[in-house]
C-alpha cells in the first residue's frame, strides 16, 4: 500500500523496473515485475500494486530468509549506496522487533512472510521511492491499530501484533474498535526508520497526493495509504517557525560555542544564550533556538547530542521577515557584500557583512567605522543618491 501511493504519488515504475532487476538472483533480467491496476475504495481511486515473481517463494522457516541473508543480498545489489542503507535500516527495526518478541538474535530471526520476495520487493522498493523524491524530511500522523486474533506461522496471535508493539513503542499510535489488522509489522518498520515526527510543518502547498489500496475490504474503514508531497514556501511575509528552549546548568561555558554552532549547522536560524538563576541558588543560562519546521527534529536532536540536557520546550511563533537580498559593490579597498532590506514604507536599509568589514580591517589596517563610511558613500553614489 505504501509502494502503490508512491508511484501513484509521481514516482515512475520504470525506475523501480531497474532497481529490482539489479537485486542479485532474484529477478528474470529485463522481466517486467511490477503490475498496477486502478482499483475503487469507497469512491476513491486507488492504485492496486501486485509483483509478477517467477518460480514459487519460501514460506517454511527453515526456507525463509534470515536478517543476516538479506544484509548480504543488499550488499551484493547494484544499487545506490543511499537506498541499500535505508532498506537496511528498516529490515534492522523488523529484525530487533522479532528477535525481542522470540528472544532471539536479530541478525539470526528468520523473516517467515517478510523474507519473501514481494516483502524483499515491497521495502526495497519504498527505499528506492523515497530516494526518487528526496524528501527533505517525512510526516505521518499516529497509525491505526486494530484489535483481534490474526494467524501465523506460530500459530495464532494477538493485534496489534507483537512484533508491530515492539516497534511502535515511544510512537503515538490510534487504537481504533475495529477487527482487523490495520498497521503490519512491516508498515511500522517502515515508518518507524523513515518518519521525522508525526506532527507535519504548517504553511505547506500541495503538490500530489498519491493512494495506494490493500486487498482487504472493511467495511467502515477505507483499506488506503495515502502520500502527500508538499513544497515549502519560497517567500513568506509571515512565516511560522518553532522555538526551542531549554535550561541548563551542568554544562561548561566554553562548550557553548560549539554546541550553539552545532544546532546552526543542524538548520537552526538562530540559538542565544540567556543567563538565568537557577533551582538551589545555581547560575545556569537559557538556550533558545530558532527553527523552521523542516529542521525542527534535526536541530532537536543536535541539542540533545549537544548538551547535557535532558528536556526541551518548543512552541510555534509568527515572524514577519522583510523582502531581502543580497548583493555585492566594489570599494575602493575591495569587494564587499551588502545586505539590502526593503521597510514598509518602500525605503531601503542595508548592512555591509561583518565577516567582510573585519577581513578589509585587518588587510588595509583602518577602522571598521571608516569602512562603513566609504561602503556608504559608494552605495550612494551607485543608486544616484
Amino acid at each position: 500500500m505504501i509502494l502503490g501511493s508512491l508511484i501513484d504519488l509521481g514516482c515512475p515504475s520504470e525506475y523501480l523496473e531497474s532497481i529490482f532487476n539489479a537485486l542479485p538472483n532474484f529477478t528474470h533480467k529485463k522481466q517486467k515485475i511490477i503490475q498496477c491496476s486502478d482499483r475503487k475504495i469507497h469512491g476513491i481511486i486507488a492504485l492496486n500494486l501486485a509483483f509478477s515473481l517467477p518460480g514459487d517463494q519460501p514460506t517454511q522457516p527453515d526456507t525463509c530468509r534470515s536478517f543476516r541473508d538479506i544484509l548480504n543480498l543488499l550488499d551484493n545489489a547494484s544499487i545506490p549506496s543511499a537506498i541499500r542503507i535505508r532498506a537496511a535500516g528498516i529490515f534492522n527495526c523488523l529484525a530487533d522487533a522479532e528477535g525481542a518478541v522470540h528472544e532471539m538474535d536479530p541478525l539470526s530471526v528468520h523473516f517467515h512472510e517478510i523474507g519473501a520476495l514481494d516483502s524483499i520487493l515491497d521495502i526495497v522498493g519504498i527505499a528506492a521511492a523515497v530516494e526518487w523524491f528526496h524528501p527533505d524530511a517525512i510526516f505521518a500522523w499516529p497509525p491505526p491499530v486494530g484489535r483481534g486474533i490474526t494467524a501465523s506461522l506460530h500459530g495464532p496471535i494477538p493485534l496489534p501484533a507483537p512484533a508491530t508493539v515492539n516497534l511502535l513503542r515511544g510512537v503515538t499510535v490510534r487504537f481504533i474498535d475495529m477487527e482487523g489488522e490495520l498497521t503490519t509489522p512491516t508498515g511500522a518498520a517502515v515508518l518507524k526508520f523513515l518518519v521525522a515526527g508525526t506532527r507535519p510543518p504548517s504553511d505547506l502547498i500541495i503538490e500530489a497526493t498519491g493512494y495506494g489500496c490493500g486487498s482487504k475490504t472493511f467495511e467502515n474503514w477505507p483499506n488506503l495509504f495515502r502520500s502527500i508531497l508538499c513544497e515549502v514556501p519560497d517567500k513568506l511575509d509571515h512565516e511560522i517557525v518553532y522555538v526551542l528552549e531549554t535550561d541548563v546548568d551542568d554544562m561548561s561555558p566554553e562548550d557553548w560555542d560549539t554546541a550553539c554552532k552545532s544546532l546552526l549547522d543542524a538548520g537552526a536560524l538562530d540559538a542565544n544564550l540567556t543567563a538565568k538563576h537557577m533551582k538551589k541558588g545555581r547560575p545556569g543560562m537559557q538556550l533558545q533556538v530558532i527553527v523552521q519546521s523542516t529542521h525542527l527534529y534535526s536541530v532537536q536532536n543536535a541539542l540533545f547530542i549537544h548538551t547535557p540536557t535532558i528536556g526541551v520546550r518548543y512552541y510555534p511563533v509568527t515572524r514577519v521577515i522583510l523582502p531581502r537580498h543580497t548583493r555585492k559593490i566594489q570599494t575602493s579597498f575591495g569587494e564587499v557584500r551588502i545586505k539590502e532590506v526593503i521597510l514598509p514604507n518602500g525605503s531601503k536599509r542595508f548592512k555591509p557583512e561583518m565577516d567582510d568589514l573585519s577581513h578589509f580591517a585587518r588587510l588595509t589596517g583602518r577602522p571598521i567605522t571608516d569602512l562603513r563610511r566609504e561602503i556608504e558613500r559608494t552605495r550612494l553614489k551607485e543608486n544616484g543618491e
